[in-house]
């Protein structure tokens, strides 16, 4: 049994060097450069006072970045000694260190795990900024940045679950999540009949935030997931990881390469439209960039107005959704003769009926999906427009289809003064403009107006009508998420249970930075370069290069640099000129 006592074992780690290819060393090496995540770490956390570290942090992110890159289903520890044993001379010195031992690694990665939170004077009591001078969740985020382009303006977010590596030592109440039951929380019905179980003495422990500690991983909590393709719900020990990806952008045929740009990690009981919101703000503080458009899964839009759609309103960001079977049904409006349904507010009285419109299925084919669109652009001409949007006052006037146009009313005599044939489609087939069965005289809602609360409709509105071509269009572009959700878990990476064996959200979440940074970085240089050319705009750098021999000898030393060769004399590498805290 390997222990750690063999970790400084010289045989034992001369058996477990992991050699790094000349290749891949030179491609990670160039990104890093890129990035600038090696200068940005060593000039933060280098200390003032103190000996030098055997280990600076610029070598230390580039090790962990040479570590999450060699192997594609694990981040330990242990696998960043192994890589540092397995350079070659010429490798160490370009990294910038010449020993590296375990204990080196597992203080580091502690420390820096810890980077982001504020510290504490024993002394004095002063609360000092955190020593990254800015929190993890927003240095993970600096962390996977891709410098090879920016953010589109279109993000699609995606929960994955991240599983504790501890044992689970007890379970709540009938086996069940031990969250707080809330109207926009959804539990499987398969769940309803869950089993007890034993717990081990001691357990569950009560945290500060009144829920339940089930491991010696003090961070980890019940999550409900899901059944997804035919299979059943359950319930998960551990965090969810919030992705924020790229996507296509509206009315451009340019594919875009699934890159996670935001990795957010919370525990399994945060809720999950407050964490989609925290990664969002993350993106802006630590990239700049505000998306205009979000597209998320009923995790995320079954969520009450006050933890997901307002916030998204508030900061300018459109979203754009899938309904939940439960919120499909039909509800009264704020006029009469009105109805919600579907995020429309419609016409709906005695002389104007709506026929029903099937839910949407992943096994539908594509002539379900047109004859879906054909109910609802029937049925959209009875729909109130929203109109004259007032932040300060929180209000928005919803006007009703006559005044607006869409159908012809004898209540309303300007839209009798309109034509019956609007326009002509884009397929050639006239698209009319139909008048209402109402009779002159009786109360109806095709002329009416009205200022309400933006709280009242925010929660299912979208710029697109659900089911429609259009929303059809959009919202497949969400697609990209589920594709970076396999990238981290197929494609590129094997991430699983056990892939990270560190406890605490804080090392966790940067643990998982540096497996997603990986996927990245993978997912970047598997590129064909025509593609690459065409997505940047600039040559691909990582392809190799003939005239250089280090592309292909992992011994050979690096290329001389602005230093020039007096100064190279002295420091093989200008990594090693890093002052070292």
């Amino acid at each position: 049994m390997i222990t750690r006592k063999h970790y400084d074992d010289p045989n034992w780690r001369r058996k477990t060097a992991q050699s790094t290819g000349a290749r891949e060393f030179r491609q990670v090496m160039r990104r890093l450069e890129r990035k600038g995540t090696p200068a940005f770490v060593q000039e933060r956390m280098t200390a003032s006072t103190g000996r030098k570290r055997v280990v600076s942090w610029a070598a230390f992110i580039r090790l962990c970045t040479l570590a999450a890159f060699h192997s594609d289903s694990t981040f330990h520890l242990v696998d960043v000694m192994h890589v540092a044993d397995g350079l070659t001379p010429s490798q160490r010195r370009e990294v910038g260190f010449t020993r590296c031992d375990y204990h080196h690694v597992e203080y580091a990665f502690k420390t820096l795990a810890n980077a982001g939170d504020d510290r504490i004077c024993l002394a004095t009591g002063e609360v000092k900024d955190p020593r990254l001078q800015m929190s993890l969740n927003d240095f993970v985020i600096r962390l996977v940045e891709t410098p090879e382009k920016a953010p589109t303006s279109r993000q699609a977010i995606n929960g994955t679950l991240i599983e504790t590596h501890a044992r689970r030592r007890s379970w709540a109440k009938d086996a069940k999540a031990d969250f707080k039951a809330e109207d926009d929380y959804l539990v499987p019905s398969d769940l309803e009949e869950a089993p007890k179980s034993a717990n081990t003495f001691g357990f569950p422990l009560l945290a500060d935030d009144g829920t339940l500690i089930h491991s010696v991983d003090k961070d980890a909590r019940d999550q409900v997931q899901t059944g997804k393709n035919l299979s059943p719900g359950n319930v998960r020990l551990g965090y969810e990881g919030h992705f924020l990806v790229d996507c296509r952008e509206p009315g451009s045929d340019e594919h875009a390469p699934p890159i996670i740009r935001v990795p957010h990690l919370m525990p399994g009981s945060k809720h999950r439209g407050l964490a989609g919101v925290e990664a969002i703000d993350g993106m802006m503080r630590v990239l700049g960039h505000t998306p205009e458009e979000v597209l998320g899964d009923r995790g995320y839009s079954n969520s009450t107005v006050e933890k997901w759609a307002l916030p998204l309103f508030e900061r300018g960001i459109r979203q754009v959704f899938d309904f939940h079977p439960n919120n499909r049904g039909v509800r009264p409006g704020p006029i009469k003769g009105t109805q919600w349904r579907d995020g429309l507010l419609l016409v709906s009285d005695k002389a104007t009926k709506h026929k029903p419109v099937p839910t949407r299925s992943p096994l539908e084919s594509n002539a379900t999906k047109e004859k879906r669109a054909e109910l609802v652009a029937e049925r959209h001409v009875f729909a109130f427009g929203f109109e004259d949007w007032d932040p300060e006052k929180g209000t928005v006037r919803l006007v009703g289809p006559a005044v607006r146009g869409q159908v012809r009313c004898v209540n309303h005599p300007a839209s009798m003064r309109l034509k019956a044939v609007k326009q002509h489609s884009g397929r050639g087939r006239r698209a009319t403009r139909p008048q209402t069965n109402h009779v002159r005289g009786e109360d109806c809602a095709c002329g009416k107006t009205k200022v309400v609360p933006i709280i009242d409709v925010i929660r299912f509105y979208q710029r697109h009508t659900w089911g429609s071509q259009e929303w059809e269009k959009a919202y497949g572009a969400r697609n990209l998420s589920e594709t970076a959700n396999s990238n981290l878990k197929d494609h590129h990476g094997r991430f699983s249970k056990g892939s990270i064996k560190v406890l605490g959200r804080n090392r966790i979440a940067l643990a998982l930075a540096f497996f997603v940074d990986a996927v990245n970085t993978r997912l970047i240089i598997n590129m064909p370069t025509a593609f690459y050319e065409q997505w940047t705009g600039e040559p691909d750098p990582y392809l190799p290069d003939d005239d250089d021999p280090g592309w292909w000898d992992g011994d050979h030393p690096p290329q001389p640099t602005r230093a020039g060769p007096d100064a190279l004399a002295h420091s093989p590498s200008p990594t090693l000129l890093e002052v070292a805290s």
